[in-house]
This record gives C-alpha cells, sequence and structure tokens, in this order.
C-alpha cells in the first residue's frame, strides 16, 4: 500500500511489492539460469566423481549438493541449498534433513517440494535425485 502522493513513487512502491510477495515467480527463473548448468555425465560418472576431492565444475547447484551429500559433507550439501527458493531446492533440502534424521524437518520439506517421503531408502533417494537432476 502507497501513503504517498507522489503517482510515480507510488506506481514504483506498488510493483516493488509485487515482484516480494511474488518472489518465487519472479526470481525462482533468474535461479535456474545460474544454477541450470549443463551436466555432461551419467550417473556411474557422477558416482567416479566423488574420488575428487572437488566437485565437477559443470554440476547445477542441486547436484552439487548431492555430491557433498554424497562424500558425507552434510553440512556443505545443506549450506548450498539451504535458503534456495522452489521445488527442487525443497526436494534436496527435503532428503538431507532424511538424511540428518530430522523427520519432521524433512517432512516440512517434503510438503514443501509437493511431494511424499518416499518409502525407499535414502541410498536410493539419493540415486533417484542424482539421476533427475543429470537429466
Amino acid at each position: 500500500m502507497c501513503l504517498t502522493t507522489d503517482l510515480e513513487i507510488c506506481a514504483n512502491l506498488t510493483s516493488l511489492d509485487s515482484i516480494l510477495e511474488n518472489a518465487d515467480v519472479y526470481l525462482t527463473p533468474i535461479f535456474y539460469i545460474s544454477a541450470g548448468k549443463k551436466n555432461d555425465m551419467d550417473f556411474n560418472e557422477f558416482k567416479q566423481s566423488l574420488q575428487q576431492e572437488h566437485p565437477p565444475t559443470s554440476l547445477s547447484v542441486f547436484l552439487e549438493s548431492l555430491w557433498y551429500e554424497g562424500k558425507g559433507n552434510w553440512k556443505k550439501a545443506h549450506d548450498l541449498v539451504d535458503d534456495l527458493p522452489g521445488t527442487d531446492a525443497a526436494r534436496v533440502h527435503a532428503y538431507l534433513h532424511r538424511v540428518e534424521g530430522d523427520e519432521s524437518n524433512a517432512g516440512y520439506w517434503y510438503r514443501r517440494a509437493g511431494t511424499q517421503r518416499p518409502a525407499y531408502s535414502q541410498e536410493q533417494e539419493w540415486e533417484v535425485l542424482v539421476r533427475q537432476f543429470l537429466q
């Protein structure tokens, strides 16, 4: 709501309010441009890359998070997706809290991702997610 009589200022503030209220709509495409790097590897190559000290540079942020979790660095994996918008980030976030053993927090993030906790193992979930993001 604009409380000034200057119409130009009101128009700008109203636009900014609309952008902030719909942040996922406006910010998600920009985020995905930066996160949507082309992945030139298959699942086996991804798993083999876990032998390296650093993740491949071609990974999206979601794959990078799963790479660090695959290396046993849960904190780094979580830090990468902790503040990201969108259902893909929520999905990885949910998985990470499942690994952590925080089922209630994981449940929250599965709901945010629009899905349910899978009935299969954490190891299978990691593979499913990696394969999904490699496509």
